[in-house]
């Protein structure tokens, strides 16, 4: 009866809006000079189904990554529960060769030299059966009662008899008092830290189970790591870093723009903050980020609806002859999958804010759809408001008039154009400039931080992932020198046998002896000369090969010295303790490489939002929400079927990927033909 938090279903709606809405809003309606509204239209509306599709199958291989997660976390916690703590608390009782438990049994022998016969000293609090302690108490009243039958019928022997336990003296029962006390204690003692043990235990299995919480949750590295085969999953992983650089190259792009409108300064001077501040919130403040982009984005939204609802007044007064040229449809069709795609980026962020119930999943259908649709609407919406106040083309007689031809030509966003027009030939509309460059900042703000935050998220799947395998690859590198040390020093002389050196010097070694079948072809050739020749191109071939086999050898070992380093300084000790990251080397070697590769190019490329959208962006989208969404779809049914999922799709949406293969495989065609041609 658990149920998915509004506020979570809230996110997850303008989320996907904050991720989406940009693309369209900026660079879609000054791409339309040629074509037109009802191309755009239809090629929009095919656009939109084959998205909603996409976002439905990422949901279902979503909710099947999510469930063998939790299938693996629940085995390694199993498994975690059931490995030696210590060794001592797993030995606590001790067993000898007779079955008897002998850590809780005392032997205490007393007049051993006076032949006086042992018993034995029994706790309760042992764990030991009552039956024993009656069975061992009638045996001493035996013993004693024999003792007295014995000496009796002495008939008052000189020799003494052994004492009875009724015939003790008080400085016996004291001992007997004393020993039952230090038992009755070490058994207390031993029972605390039974139960201190039992309890660290526990700890530690809740702080693992939180661990895996944490750190392995849905991200597009870990989905297509599962999903697709190492070739198919490299290429994945490039239209992956593809799409999230363009965009955020793009968006910092914009957002310099937008800011120097604002304030009235070159454009380009911003680039730097701008991409910088965006980086720095990305990376810091990821973890307290949702309500904030709730927030923005529902800010973003209404600010849209005001000006789209001023726009239309303002196009009723222009109202500009549209032309619709069928011919120029693909001039929108790349800027569309843009503007309707980058969903795929930001859902795993979500995902797992998700309860994972048949109701709760259905909702998050509903809400990443109903998302998708309204920014559909917009678009619409705005792109038409556009095309009646902008005129398509330059007008010969007045060339200085802004046109969406020319913003295409110079790179730059719908807005521009837009406010050029209001402020020529509508003044009085000219308090909506700011209002225009209040709404471009904020949603290039919260877009920016959006599909960074989808970008970090992938990221850290990239650091977890490589932390482990260092972990991984230490631990069995401790074991291997342990076994290797155990061999050696059971063998004759070699304990301080170093294997490293040891295997270079029999390589070596190898290198003046011939594999015998060379050696007998060698030998075969009566030619003094060719068989030189043939000994000295086989001696060359193999020292090629034993360099090769050297230098892997000493890549490896600095590769792991690095990640001995990193983990030394990350907190890191063995592969069966949780990670305890103090700093996390890892996550910002991977933040400092990418982000500051998105800030380079945007540097080197100041007027490139609509080519680097275009190119880059398209493609990277195409490949990642279409073509490879649609064979980790297949992949995950036909071989992880046996992990159940609470909602997969049903059956005749799931037959139309073959449409959805088709369609975003022509865009990625399409988008090869652009930029080649």
């Amino acid at each position: 009866n658990k149920r998915t938090p509004f506020l979570v279903l809230a996110y997850l709606y303008f989320i996907v809006i904050a991720s989406v809405l940009g693309t369209g809003i900026l660079g879609l309606p000054v791409k339309l000079s040629h074509s037109g509204f009802k191309p755009f239209v239809a090629s929009y509306t095919l656009c939109f189904f084959m998205q909603l599709l996409s976002i439905f199958f990422l949901i279902e291989v979503l909710q099947r990554i999510y469930s063998i997660i939790k299938a693996n976390s629940i085995l390694s916690t199993n498994s975690f529960s059931s490995s030696p703590i210590d060794d001592r608390s797993r030995n606590e009782i001790d067993v000898d060769n007779t079955g008897i438990p002998k850590n809780n049994i005392q032997l205490d022998i007393l007049n051993h030299n006076s032949g006086t016969a042992g018993r034995r000293i029994i706790n309760s609090s042992s764990g030991v059966s009552p039956d024993l302690n009656n069975e061992n108490n009638n045996d001493t009243s035996e013993l004693s009662e024999s003792t007295d039958i014995k000496a009796s019928s002495n008939g008052g022997s000189s020799i003494k008899s052994s004492p009875t336990l009724n015939d003790r003296s008080e400085g016996d029962n004291d001992e007997e008092t004393m020993m039952n006390e230090k038992l009755e204690k070490e058994n207390r003692e031993d029972n605390e830290n039974l139960i201190q043990k039992e309890e660290q235990e526990e700890e530690t299995k809740q702080a693992h189970s939180s661990t895996e919480k944490e750190t392995e949750t849905p991200n597009l590295h870990i989905i297509g790591l599962k999903f697709l085969g190492p070739i198919s999953y490299a290429f994945f992983i490039f239209s992956v870093l593809l799409h999230f650089c363009s965009v955020l190259i793009g968006y910092g792009l914009a957002g310099s723009e937008a800011y120097a409108q604002l304030f009235s300064i070159d454009h380009s001077f911003l680039i730097f903050p701008v991409i910088l501040l965006f980086t720095i919130i990305v990376i810091f403040g990821s973890k307290s980020l949702g309500r904030i982009i709730t927030l923005f984005t529902f800010a973003k939204g209404t600010l849209l609806m005001i000006i789209v609802f001023i726009t239309g007044i303002i196009s009723n007064h222009v109202q500009n002859n549209i032309s619709n040229d069928w011919s120029y449809i693909g001039k929108s069709f790349l800027i569309s999958t843009v503007a309707l795609g980058g969903a795929s980026s930001v859902l795993p962020v979500v995902f797992p804010k998700i309860v994972f119930t048949k109701r709760e999943i259905k909702k998050c259908y509903t809400v990443a759809g109903s998302a998708l649709f309204t920014v559909y609407i917009l678009n619409i919406i705005w792109c038409w408001f556009l095309l009646q106040i902008i005129p398509q083309v330059p007008n010969p007689n007045n060339p200085g008039f802004p046109s969406l031809e020319e913003a295409a030509i110079h790179g730059e966003i719908a807005t521009i154009p837009l406010m050029k027009v209001v402020s020529e030939s509508f003044p009085q509309f000219l308090w909506i400039a700011y209002l225009v460059n209040i709404f471009i900042v904020i949603s290039i703000t919260i877009s920016f931080i959006t599909v960074g935050t989808g970008f970090k998220h992938t990221l850290d799947g990239f650091s977890i992932t490589w932390r482990k395998k260092s972990l991984s690859n230490s631990y069995h590198e401790e074991e291997d020198g342990d076994e290797f040390y155990n061999n050696t020093n059971s063998g004759s002389g070699l304990g301080n046998a170093n294997p490293i050196t040891q295997s270079h010097d029999e390589d070596d070694n190898d290198l003046l002896v011939l594999p015998a079948s060379v050696q007998d072809s060698i030998n075969g050739s009566n030619n003094k000369l060719s068989t030189k020749f043939k000994i000295m191109v086989e001696r060359i071939k193999y020292k090629i090969i034993h360099q090769t086999r050297k230098a892997k050898l000493w890549i490896y070992s600095k590769i792991n010295l690095v990640n001995s380093k990193i983990d030394d300084k990350e907190g890191q000790s063995t592969m069966e303790q949780n990670f305890s990251v103090r700093f996390p080397i890892r996550e910002f070697i991977f933040y400092i490489g990418f982000f500051g590769f998105i800030l380079l190019v945007a540097l080197m490329n100041p007027k490139g939002f609509l080519q680097v959208m275009e190119s880059g962006t398209s493609l990277g989208l195409n490949l990642q929400s279409g073509t490879f969404m649609v064979m980790m779809l297949q992949f995950a049914r036909s071989h992880y079927g046996q992990y159940s999922i609470p909602l997969p799709v049903h059956n005749y949406i799931y037959n139309l990927r073959y449409f959805v293969f088709a369609y975003f495989t022509f865009a990625v065609l399409y988008d090869f033909y652009v930029i080649l041609f």
